[in-house]
């Protein structure tokens, strides 16, 4: 009669695929999911539509201070956020790891980003297609296919994969938070994603 998340709050700040696949799983599973988008709305609205069904949505613009305070009052009551935002990008909010832990001390922080924290790429934009080139997931796909450039995959498997790990990942740390309490952070990101993806894979061939 239940689904297994009902009575945890989301908050997802993210965009594109991956970050939103993530919150549509907490969803399906009966997380309140509310989305937080800029007032403009999004650019690609079909993609859009496929990655928000099952949430709420609110537009505030969390970079002027009405707009931060509204976002900082529902981080307050709820149990997860969800970013996409670029590493940096809300440190530069006064919204970092130590100030989110200030405004909610039971916060799971789950992030999605290019480039795996705490490498030499990290603080780099990127998204599904080049994270399959810099892992060499293209070129593996491309083996066979009689191609003269490489070409990626028919499928955005790096942004699905994430998103999905991600859920996972906010998944593991609320049971952890049930027995231990505390603020928990969980990442992922493409890159990693798409060089475990990359032993998903190999040369189709023509024969």
């Amino acid at each position: 009669r239940y689904r297994p998340l009902e009575g945890v709050r989301v908050v997802d700040l993210t965009n594109m695929v991956a970050g939103p696949t993530a919150g549509v799983a907490l969803a399906e599973q009966g997380a309140d999911v509310i989305a937080v988008r800029r007032p403009h709305g999004d650019w690609v609205t079909p993609i859009w539509l496929s990655v928000n069904w099952g949430k709420k949505a609110i537009l505030t613009g969390i970079k002027n201070p009405d707009g931060k305070k509204r976002f900082v009052d529902l981080l307050a009551s709820a149990d997860v956020l969800l970013s996409s935002q670029r590493p940096g990008a809300l440190d530069r909010l006064g919204l970092s790891d130590a100030e989110l832990r200030e405004i909610n001390p039971n916060l799971i922080y789950g992030s999605e980003s290019y480039a795996s924290l705490g490498t030499s790429w990290a603080g780099r934009r990127g998204f599904e297609q080049i994270a399959q080139a810099v892992t060499g997931a293209m070129h593996v796909h491309s083996e066979g296919l009689g191609l003269e450039a490489p070409t990626v995959t028919p499928a955005l498997m790096n942004d699905h994969l994430t998103g999905y790990l991600l859920a996972i990942g906010v998944v593991a740390a609320l049971a952890e938070r049930e027995a231990h309490g505390g603020f928990w952070r969980v990442a992922t990101s493409l890159t990693r994603c798409s060089t475990l993806g990359s032993e998903l894979l190999g040369p189709v061939g023509l024969d």
